[in-house]
């Protein structure tokens, strides 16, 4: 067992034994379940500390949740921590984030919403893909006139340029 692995086991065994209490231990000890491979223990250990109070629900607390419910393959729960985190967060990273993982789910409304409330926020740093994913989630929801309308919003940044072009042309032949 590595060094890692030996902390981990110590750290699990506090935690049983109720010897962690403290906010930075806590999350010490999700920290080291992350990097050993076991994120849905790690979001077990947060979410609980997180609802006894241990833990403050900050917009970075909900985002490691989340983390470790996606690295889990846990994506209702992972939802369910960015849906606690996008209104703390300083920018609109999180409700895009969110709404990447409904246009996954094929959840085209919910993504629709969350990408918008994602845009509106603002302080994106790939807004070009904020509005590339929107438009596929309103194409996919029967909008193709709004979609075309944010496909043309994601030509304005180079990098997406060619992909939302794409779009228009196939909008266009359809």
């Amino acid at each position: 067992m590595d060094q890692e692995g030996k902390a981990l086991a110590v750290m699990e065994v506090a935690e049983k034994n109720k010897v962690i209490e403290e906010e930075k231990d806590i999350l010490h000890l999700v920290k080291l379940s992350l990097f050993q491979g076991v994120p849905y223990k790690a979001a077990l250990y947060l979410s609980q500390a997180l609802e006894a109070g241990k833990v403050e629900k900050s917009h970075k607390h909900f985002e490691i949740l989340a983390d470790a419910y996606i690295q889990a393959q846990e994506m209702d729960q992972a939802l369910g921590a960015l849906q606690k985190a996008a209104p703390l967060a300083p920018n609109g990273e999180t409700y895009v984030r969110q709404g990447q993982i409904y246009l996954e789910k094929e959840d085209w409304k919910k993504s629709i919403e969350s990408l918008r409330k994602g845009i509106d926020k603002g302080g994106l740093k790939k807004p070009g893909l904020a509005y590339l994913a929107l438009g596929i989630a309103q194409f996919k929801n029967g909008a193709t006139q709004a979609s075309l309308e944010t496909f043309r919003a994601a030509q304005r940044y180079p990098k997406y340029k060619g992909q939302a072009n794409e779009w228009i042309n196939h909008l266009q032949t359809e």
